[in-house]
C-alpha cells in the first residue's frame, strides 16, 4: 500500500497560490483600496478552506499546526488476508466419483507488534473425506528481524527445503497449477517430507557481492512417521517422539549476472522414532533451481533420502520435480513432471504406504480472469509400479481478499 503523503499537491498549491496572492496585495496598492473588500474576504475564505483539507489529508486534527514530516509509527499494526478455493474433480480410480469440492479457507494474519518484533499467524478451515469441518494452526510465529542479517523466528513454520515449500503456503491463488506436486503434499495429505516443524529458524542475508547468498538454519521437533490410520499427528506441534532435534540447514543465490535465477542447496537431519519401528536416522539433500520473469516460470526440485534404522541396513529414495509455464495475457498454460521412487523395505516410508516407484505427468492452463481470483483447469495422469494408472481433472476457482 502507497504511503499517504504529507500534502496533497493539488490543495497544497492551491493554498500556497490564495496566500501568496494575499500578501502581495498591498504590495500591488490592491489591499489599500477600500472599495473591493469582498475580494480580500473570498481569498482568505478560500485559503482557510484549502488549509482545512491539507490538515484533514494529513490526519492532523482541525486547529492544530502542520504535521512534522515523519510521524512515529502507531504499534500494533494487524494485516488480514484471506483465501479459499473451491474445486471440482473426476477421476478413473474405481469407486471414485465426479465431485465438487470445497477447498481450504485460509485466514492469514500479520501483526507488526514493534519496530522489529511480529506476529504471524495462518488458520484454516477445511473438510476431509467424511464431510466434517477441521481447523488447523499451520503456522503460528513470533519474529523479530533487526536487520536483513538475521531473522529469527519461534513456533510452527514451513521446513526451508526446496523452493516450492517455503514460497507456496496454504492459498492456492499463489501456485501457477491447482496444488503441491504430490511428494510435497502436506503430511496430512500422505505426503512425503517434513514440510512442516516447530521450532526455531533463523534466516538472512549473507554479504556476498552480486552472488546474492542467503543463509537458512532451523532446529525443530521434526516430523513423526505414522500410519495413515494412526490418532497421532505427523507434525510434532508439542511432544517429540526423542531427545534429538531435526536440524536444517540451506544456502541460496540470486546471481546479480543472471537476472530471475535463483538456486539452493541444503541438508535436513533428523532421528526418527517410526510407530513400532526402531529408531531411525534420516538425512535428505534438498536442491533446486528456478527461473522466473514476466513471462516464463521455471522450477526443478531434486531431494536424495536416506533413512537407516538402528541394527539395520540403510535405503536411499529420490523424489524430484520440474515445471514449465508461460504467461499469454490472463493466460498461463502450464506442465509439470514428477517422480517418486521409494524402495520397498523402506520401513519409514511403508508407514505412509507409499514405496515404489510412480511418475505424474500434469498439463493445466491458469486463466487470471479479476486482479484477485484465478480460474484453473488440470489433467492428471499418475503411473505406478503398486496401483492401477490414475486419470484425474481438477477445475479450481481460488481468490484472495
Amino acid at each position: 500500500m502507497n504511503p499517504i503523503p504529507l500534502f496533497n499537491r493539488p490543495a497544497f498549491s492551491h493554498a500556497f497560490f490564495y496566500s501568496a496572492l494575499l500578501a502581495l496585495l498591498p504590495v500591488l496598492g490592491l489591499g489599500a483600496e477600500p472599495t473591493d473588500p469582498d475580494l480580500i474576504r473570498r481569498l482568505a475564505a478560500r485559503v482557510e478552506q484549502l488549509e482545512q483539507q491539507v490538515k484533514e489529508l494529513t490526519g492532523a486534527p482541525a486547529g492544530a499546526s502542520a504535521p512534522a514530516e515523519e510521524q512515529a509509527p502507531v504499534y500494533p499494526r494487524v494485516r488480514l488476508n484471506g483465501f479459499a478455493d473451491f474445486n471440482y474433480h473426476a477421476s478413473n480410480l474405481p469407486g471414485s466419483h465426479a465431485e465438487f469440492e470445497l477447498g481450504e479457507f485460509d485466514l492469514f494474519l500479520k501483526a507488526a507488534i514493534s519496530e522489529h518484533a511480529s506476529f504471524l499467524a495462518e488458520t484454516v478451515i477445511a473438510s476431509d473425506n467424511s464431510n466434517s469441518w477441521g481447523l488447523d494452526v499451520e503456522r503460528i510465529l513470533f519474529e523479530y528481524k533487526p536487520s536483513p542479517f538475521f531473522n529469527l523466528a519461534a513456533g510452527r513454520y514451513h521446513t526451508a527445503i526446496g523452493y516450492y515449500n517455503n514460497a507456496f503456503h496454504h492459498g492456492t491463488w499463489f501456485q501457477t497449477a491447482v496444488g503441491r506436486p504430490s511428494f510435497l503434499a502436506f503430511e496430512d495429505e500422505g505426503g512425503l517430507l517434513p514440510v512442516h516443524n516447530v521450532g526455531l529458524t533463523v534466516n538472512g542475508e549473507i554479504p556476498s557481492g552480486s552472488l546474492g547468498l542467503h543463509y537458512y538454519a532451523e532446529l525443530g521437533n521434526g516430523r513423526a512417521y505414522v500410519a495413515p490410520t494412526s490418532a497421532n499427528n505427523g507434525v510434532q506441534n508439542v511432544i517429540d517422539g526423542n531427545d534429538h532435534k531435526a536440524v536444517n540447514l540451506a544456502l541460496t543465490a540470486r546471481p546479480v549476472g543472471l537476472p530471475g535465477w535463483q538456486l539452493g542447496t541444503g541438508f535436513y537431519l533428523d532421528r526418527l522414532s517410526p510407530e513400532a519401528q526402531p529408531q531411525t536416522n534420516e538425512g535428505i539433500w534438498h536442491n533446486f533451481l528456478l527461473f522466473k520473469d514476466a513471462r516464463w516460470e521455471f522450477l526443478a526440485e531434486f531431494y536424495a533420502i536416506a533413512h537407516r534404522p538402528a541394527g539395520g541396513d540403510a535405503t536411499h529414495s529420490t523424489l524430484w520435480f520440474a515445471q514449465l509455464a508461460r504467461q499469454f495475457g490472463p493466460f498461463r498454460p502450464y506442465v509439470r513432471y514428477t517422480h517418486t521412487d521409494v524402495p520397498a523395505d523402506d520401513a519409514a516410508f511403508g508407514l505412509l504406504e507409499v514405496t515404489g516407484q510412480r511418475e505424474g505427468t500434469a498439463a493445466g492452463v491458469r486463466w487470471d480472469f479479476a486482479s484477485f481470483a484465478a480460474l484453473k483447469a488440470q489433467y492428471d495422469r499418475v503411473k505406478s509400479d503398486t496401483k492401477p494408472t490414475m486419470d484425474d481433472l481438477t477445475v479450481q476457482l481460488a481468490l484472495t481478499f
